[in-house]
């Protein structure tokens, strides 16, 4: 073995490389359908309420937003039974089984 077979040689241990070159079909991509983006988009203003009077954790339904504060601020959104995630921090809560009949939020 000269010297130049040990400088080629990949950092694995000394042992060589056992990727082989991709082989059969080449791979075809598929095009795009048209990009709804490509013109660029409109701003618009959204504007959200959110009730005073609060409602139970198990009356809302998965997809629904919600807030912890009278203020309103740091909407959560609900996933599931027991699970929910705030739309500013992306920060989960989780709502035991055994306070979800008696917690009150915001919706």
């Amino acid at each position: 073995m000269s010297e130049q077979d040990t400088i080629n040689k990949p950092s694995t241990n000394g042992k060589t490389s056992h990727i082989a070159p991709r082989k059969g079909k080449q791979r075809q991509w598929k095009d795009l359908t048209v990009d709804p983006l490509s013109e660029g988009f409109d701003s618009h203003i959204a504007e959200y309420v959110v009730g005073k009077a609060p409602v139970t954790w198990v009356t809302l339904e998965a997809g629904q937003l919600f807030s912890r504060t009278k203020s309103g601020k740091n909407l959560y959104v609900k996933l599931n039974d027991g699970r929910a995630v705030s739309l500013d921090t992306r920060q989960p809560i989780e709502f035991k089984p055994s306070i979800r009949q008696t917690t009150q939020v915001c919706w």
